[in-house]
């Protein structure tokens, strides 16, 4: 996924959200993972041929525990480093006039 779409859903859930809203959708960004490192086997050849490397391994049990977070209402995974990241995006966005 474009990490601008990213951005933008980040943006729409915590930004342009009604208060009694806030906090109950999460955007968490994946560091390091890609299209592929969320797949068990061979990748299809253009996956493979287009695809960016991952940075590393372990993403399904990162992923997992996220929606596990979510699903059992803890909500106690770490976000600051999705904050960090697409912060700036959404900045770049509004001042672009993107909404």
């Amino acid at each position: 996924m474009r990490i601008s779409r990213v951005a933008e859903s980040y943006w729409h859930l915590n930004d342009n959200i009604q208060d009694s809203q806030k906090s109950l959708f999460k955007t968490v960004l994946v560091n390091g993972m890609n299209h592929g490192a969320f797949l068990s086997g061979n990748k299809p050849q253009y996956l493979a041929d287009h695809d960016l490397p991952a940075e590393g391994d372990g993403f399904v049990t990162k992923v997992a525990d996220v929606i596990n977070s979510f699903v059992s209402g803890a909500n106690d995974f770490e976000n600051d480093s999705t904050e960090l990241a697409l912060r700036p995006l959404v900045q770049a966005m509004e001042l672009e006039g993107y909404y």
